[in-house]
């Protein structure tokens, strides 16, 4: 099972409903087929494959319970029907819990009417803003990650893009993700001075990230240094800088994707100087 992405509890009132071949399709569009059922040590198991616009995107292993009867303190909220995670189907009831992926999927598709309500696009792309946060969930896969983390990483830039209040990201999505999105939201403001006064601002503030939080904004410093000497050179010039001491500071992020984004910095870094050079020679 640990080659599953995800674990995620069905409550199931007639369990011989669930059978291989059945495909339940979420509100949000996504299709989960189940592949098999069996038992494992704890009871019945079933494992699903999830499918988006018939593209495939994971395996999930649920736990099947055969009684509506659960621990309140282990289910974060009851969703309701117009939200993600539950259809009746005769007597059958599916719930996700929230720290699975049904939390990871609510964040994106949050993210994706945030941003796509003020059609943010990439600044040297002009893509849809989503192609960035997708990117950065990307760097964060890499790596062991938690759902908080990745629900977090589609996230990230609500607050400082999109108006989004963190008392909302709090209301939906708990208390874990919104400290995560706190931690990796700059805090500085127009008036706290010119750029170097911002930026130190919100490096002190990242600076007492927790090891998660500074492993989210590594991986979205990765992303966005990737192409930077490429795509705006003079503006790689002000920034990778920043980025270096950024990176430097966060020590408490993942030493994997702290490593991989300080070499990719410096390569950046030496690419300007050699491109400095030319143009001096020539």
């Amino acid at each position: 099972m640990n080659a599953y992405r995800s674990i995620m509890p069905l409550i199931l009132e007639d369990a011989d409903r669930f059978r291989q071949g059945d495909v339940w399709t979420s509100p949000q569009g996504a299709d989960y087929r189940v592949q098999e059922v069996g038992r494992s040590g704890d009871g019945e198991v079933a494992v699903l494959e999830e499918l988006r616009n018939g593209r495939f995107l994971s395996n999930y292993v649920m736990r099947i319970a055969t009684d509506t009867g659960r621990d309140g303190a282990a289910w974060r909220r009851k969703v309701a029907n117009d939200q993600a995670g539950r259809r009746k189907r005769g007597r059958m009831e599916i719930e996700f819990m929230a720290i699975s992926g049904a939390l990871e999927w609510e964040a994106e598709m949050f993210a994706e009417r945030r941003h796509g309500a003020i059609n943010q696009r990439m600044k040297y792309t002009d893509e849809p803003y989503m192609a960035h946060l997708r990117a950065v969930v990307l760097e964060l896969e890499t790596v062991e990650h938690t759902p908080y983390m990745k629900a977090a990483t589609w996230l990230h830039d609500t607050i400082e893009d999109t108006g989004t209040r963190i008392e909302e990201i709090l209301s939906d999505f708990g208390i874990e993700v919104c400290a995560l999105v706190s931690e990796v939201t700059n805090v500085s403001k127009p008036e706290d001075g010119n750029r170097a006064a911002r930026k130190a601002k919100d490096l002190a503030h990242l600076k007492k990230a927790t090891a998660r939080g500074q492993t989210l904004k590594v991986c979205d410093v990765l992303v966005n240094t990737r192409t930077l000497v490429d795509l705006d050179p003079a503006f790689a010039a002000i920034r990778l800088p920043e980025c270096l001491e950024l990176v430097t500071a966060l020590v408490k992020a993942d030493p994997v994707l702290r490593a991989r984004a300080l070499k990719q910095i410096n390569a950046g870094l030496d690419r300007l100087a050699r491109l400095a050079q030319n143009s001096t020679v020539a």
